[in-house]
């Protein structure tokens, strides 16, 4: 039987000054998408943004995607 998995991550968007949690109106979720497409969404909650890798068939791909994922989010 062949397993594939998938990784999901979630990250809290704060203010660089005050460190507090700051809602990100969409605009990180936007221009992500341009690059990631569907791997990148807003979360319901305004200071949340997620990402997935797609289905990747060994732990290798999955490091690899989730690697390019949080580069490309940051």
């Amino acid at each position: 039987m062949n397993f594939t998995l998938g990784i999901e991550e979630e990250y809290q968007v704060i203010d660089p000054v005050s460190r507090e949690l700051t809602s990100h109106d969409q605009r990180i979720v936007k221009e992500a998408e341009k690059v990631l497409k569907e791997q990148v969404k807003a979360e319901m909650h305004q200071a949340v943004v997620e990402v997935g890798t797609n289905i990747c068939n060994d732990i290798k791909d999955a490091r690899k995607e989730i690697t390019h994922l949080r580069k490309s989010i940051s």
